[in-house]
C-alpha cells in the first residue's frame, strides 16, 4: 500500500520533469544546439530544418537561413536590424504563417555580440481536436545567418525546464 501511494505522490511531478540525455547537434561550422531526442533534417543548403517531438504535447524546430544566399551580408543584416520596417516585416512573417496567431510578447537585445529576438505566441486551437499552444521562438543574427529556435507546447502544458535548456544550449563557436 505504501508503495501505491509514493507512485501517486509521485507521478504529478515525473510529468513534469525535464529530459535527462539531450542530443548535440551540429547545425553548421559554428553553432551547436541540444535537441531533447534525435532531430530529423530537412532542407538544402542555405536554408536547413531540424524538428524533434518531445511527446505529445511539445516539440522543438531550429532553423538555419543564411542571407547571404539573398546578396545580404552582415553588415547589411546588422544595418536592417536596426531598421523597424525589416523588424515588423520579420515578425509579421513568423506570425503570418500560423492561423489566427497572436503576439503575446516581443524582446529585441545584444547577447554575446550577436541581436537577438524573442517572441512567445499564442495560437487557438485551429480545429475541434486540436488544444491551443504556446511558441516560444528565439532568433539569434550571427553575421549574415539566422539561427531561428522554436518550441511549440499546449497551453497550460509547458514546460519551462525544456523551454530554457533548449534555448540555453544554443552555442556559437
Amino acid at each position: 500500500m505504501k508503495i501505491k501511494l509514493l507512485v501517486f505522490a509521485l507521478l504529478p511531478l515525473m510529468a513534469f520533469t525535464t529530459i535527462a540525455d539531450w542530443v548535440k547537434v551540429n547545425v553548421d561550422e559554428k553553432a551547436t544546439v541540444e535537441f531533447p531526442v534525435e532531430p530529423t533534417k530537412q532542407g538544402a543548403e542555405g536554408t536547413e530544418v531540424w524538428m524533434a517531438k518531445i511527446d505529445s504535447n511539445s516539440s522543438v524546430l531550429v532553423l538555419r537561413l543564411d542571407f547571404s544566399g539573398f546578396g545580404m551580408d552582415s553588415a547589411m543584416v546588422a544595418s536592417n536590424l536596426g531598421n523597424p520596417e525589416f523588424v515588423n516585416g520579420f515578425r509579421n512573417g513568423i506570425i503570418g504563417k500560423m492561423p489566427n496567431a497572436t503576439l503575446a510578447s516581443e524582446k529585441q537585445y545584444q547577447l554575446n555580440g550577436s541581436t537577438v529576438i524573442d517572441y512567445v505566441i499564442n495560437q487557438p486551437a485551429s480545429d475541434g481536436t486540436s488544444a491551443a499552444k504556446v511558441i516560444h521562438n528565439r532568433n539569434f543574427f550571427v553575421g549574415s545567418v539566422l539561427y531561428s529556435l522554436s518550441i511549440e507546447q499546449t497551453q497550460g502544458k509547458e514546460q519551462s525546464g525544456n523551454r530554457d535548456k533548449f534555448f540555453n544550449s544554443f552555442k556559437v563557436k
